[in-house]
């Protein structure tokens, strides 16, 4: 979809990866690892807080831009927002307003 402040966007809904009461400790397990020196790891991730208590996966490229934050909905489903200008703060405003 094209969102007119944020430019092209894409949001997915789909089941996660992992088992549902897995899945907000497996994004904190793959923060952790991106601090084992023995890693070569391109960009970022980390996790940020979106509509006042949901706590959002984010990853993003080493210059910032291209992001995408993903999280757990209604404790079921997966929603992933990627597009290929998005920054860090745009994901987390996109996170809000959904």
């Amino acid at each position: 979809m094209r969102l007119p402040e944020y430019g092209l966007v894409d949001v997915q809904e789909h089941l996660p990866d992992v088992a549902v009461d897995e899945y907000q400790e497996t994004n904190r397990q793959l923060v952790a690892q991106t601090a084992d020196p023995d890693l070569t790891v391109r960009g970022s991730i980390f996790t940020v807080e979106i509509r006042g208590g949901v706590e959002a996966l984010m990853t993003t490229a080493p210059d910032g831009v291209p992001s995408d934050i993903r999280w757990l909905e209604a404790g079921t489903f997966e929603i992933l927002v990627r597009g290929p200008a998005l920054t860090v703060d745009e994901c987390i405003a996109i996170g809000n307003g959904l």
